[in-house]
Formats: C-alpha cells, structure tokens, sequence
C-alpha cells in the first residue's frame, strides 16, 4: 500500500474523483480539525492502483508524491486549532513527500507555508538553545527526537518523520510554537548568533559511504544524523577509527552532542571541508530520467546533459523507463530527473540553468 497527499484540496478532490471512476478501491487519511492548517487529505491506494491511477490520469491532479503506507501508531487529537492575533505561520500544504533516504522506514517532506517566519527566527533561537540559526539565509535548523528540521522563512524541510499523520503533528507544533513565541517576543531578547556545528551531511562527507552497518545503523547517512543528534559517538564508526579508512580520521573529529548546553562552536579546517583528508574532490554524479521515454523526456535528459557538461562534472546518465522502477522513486508525474536518487525534478522540462542550480 502506497499514500499521497495534495498540494492544495482540489487536487485530492481531482484525485478522488478519478479514483470513483475508475472504481479503485481506496482510502481517505484525514487531518481532521486538530490539523486542518497544516494538512490536506491523503488517499491509500495499493501499488495496482496506483499504476492504473498514473496510466489513465497522470495528468488531471498533481499530488506531493508518493511513500509506502504504515498506519500511524498515534491517533489524531480531537480539538480546534488555536488561533492567533498575529499569525506569523498561516496555514502550511505538503508540496513534496518521499521516502528518508537515511532510513526507508521513515519520510521527508517540503512544506510551504503563507506566512512568514524570518521575522520570529530570532526569537525561536533566543529560545531553543538546541538550534542552529543562520541569519543570513535565514534559516534555523534543529532536531525534534530523531526528526531533522530546517525551517525558512516560506517553507519547512523535515527528515525523518513517521508517516503522514507525523508530518501534519510536527508542522501543527510548528506552527503553535511560532507563533506563541512571536506573541511574547518583548519579552524575549532575540539572538542572532550563529551557533557552529557541522550538519549532518558535512559529517556524512567525511565517513567511508560503505554502508557496512558496523556501527549498527543502516547506512553511513543514518549515522552521520545519529552523531549530528548526540544520539551516537562518532567513534563507533570502526572503519575509520580502527579499520582501513584510517586515512580519514583526522576529518573526523570527535564531536560533542550539539544538545550539549552552552553548545561549543566547533571550527571545521576549510582544506577538510572540501578535501577531507587528502580524498577525491570530484563525486561522479548518478543522474537518472524516469519516464517511458517520451520527446519530453529526451528533452530533459538533452536538458541534464547540457546543464552537467556546462559544470564540467564528472557524471553517468541513465534512463530509467520501467514503471515499477519509477515507481520506487515516489514519482507521480513524469518526465522526472533523479540526482544520486534523490528526485530533484518531476512532471515537466527543466531547463538547463535550473538543472545546473540542482546539479552544485
């Protein structure tokens, strides 16, 4: 079983009506009111219908994309939402839903937002001494328990969380903790430092990416967000600690749990940032276009190869047209371009400078 949601309502209702015709069986995940500012209803469907769904009217709705079912294992709260004088959030809509490429189990999700939150940024990092803030993206990242969130001004990028019922729990909590944090801002001093820790992906960098599960996480991603949440000591990476990646040690300095309180500044060498103990620079790119084929999608695939030489990166290009591989991609709509698996563009033809954009 598979579940989607909607960018806006009136594409779950497209999608339930082309469900109804076509007389799939399906079923309706609900926000409910606890959760209605920050959700849309998502539908259930098996990977059969799905398939059929996508062949007869890929192009009558447009969802987030689609992520293996796992019933919730929390019930929705029953309640209206509290309202507030001056809402800083508005309402959220997942515009983006995929698969964690850390953990299978889990997804990620891009929501956007009508409000705006650079304006009660620095109140929230005045306040959550466990955050990153950086002033002049802005951006303020954090983890809720094993949850990675970035929030920006218009949008909220989460790694990690449940299932669908999870997403619209921590966008909920967003939403009431911004706001009630912009209601008392005279009374909070707001803070524009920048509290240095190496995210999670600048430590992912500096690991051997063998995937050997020593250190008793799936994938080396896993467990560079293990280190980045505290929740692990980077020592018990064992390859390069005491094994054959020794070579790397030195760019993996130990690192203090960034929960810690005062949080320490941790200062990365530039020369390691970029060239983590004397490794390659290059990374030979994987670049992948889903779709059956179509002159659309060679005008894509056209588009990523004129965008890949135009950098000078090193890269494979490979073309992905059987639908149930596609389908492991959570990819609705095509043509698509995955870069390195992660899906970067889907349902239309990027041009060569926005390719270029995802490609740096």
């Amino acid at each position: 079983m598979v579940v989607t949601t909607f960018p806006v309502r009136a594409e779950f209702e497209k999608a339930q009506k082309a469900l109804d015709e076509l007389r799939l069986s399906y079923e309706v995940v609900r926000p409910d009111s606890t959760y209605a500012r920050v959700g849309v209803p998502g539908v259930v469907v098996d990977s059969e219908a799905r398939m059929v769904l996508a062949a007869r009217h890929r192009d009558d709705f447009t969802c987030s994309g689609w992520v293996d079912f796992r019933p919730s294992s929390v019930t929705i709260p029953q309640g209206t939402p509290p309202q507030f004088p001056e809402d800083v959030f508005g309402e959220s809509r997942i515009m983006v839903l995929a698969p964690c490429v850390a953990d299978l189990t889990k997804i990620r999700f891009i929501a956007h937002i009508t409000g705006d939150l650079a304006g009660v940024m620095p109140y929230l990092n005045a306040v959550m001494r466990e955050a990153s803030f950086n002033p002049v993206a802005p951006t303020l990242t954090y983890m809720e328990a094993y949850r990675f969130i970035v929030l920006y001004p218009r949008r909220i990028v989460v790694a990690k969380a449940d299932d669908l019922v999870d997403a619209w729990r921590v966008l909920e909590s967003i939403r009431r903790r911004a706001n009630q944090t912009w209601a008392r801002r005279e009374e909070i001093e707001p803070s524009y430092e920048r509290r240095e820790k190496p995210p999670a992906l600048e430590i992912y960098k500096r690991l051997p990416k063998t995937n050997c599960g020593v250190c008793g996480q799936k994938t080396c991603l896993a467990f560079a967000v293990g280190v980045y949440m505290g929740q692990v000591a980077v020592t018990r990476c064992t390859p390069v600690f005491d094994g054959a990646y020794s070579h790397l040690r030195d760019a993996v300095p130990a690192w203090e749990s960034p929960t810690a309180t005062p949080m320490r500044r941790c200062r990365w060498n530039s020369q390691q940032m970029s060239n983590p103990a004397g490794t390659r620079r290059t990374h030979m790119k994987k670049l992948q276009i889903l779709g059956p084929g179509c002159p659309r999608c060679k005008q894509l695939a056209a588009n990523t190869e004129a965008a890949a030489k135009a950098l000078g990166i090193e890269y494979t290009l490979e073309k992905v047209t059987d639908i149930k591989e596609i389908m492991k991609f959570g990819v609705m709509m095509t043509p698509a371009l995955a870069v390195d698996g992660v899906v970067k563009v889907a349902g239309k033809v990027a041009e060569p400078e926005a390719i270029k954009d995802l490609l740096k």
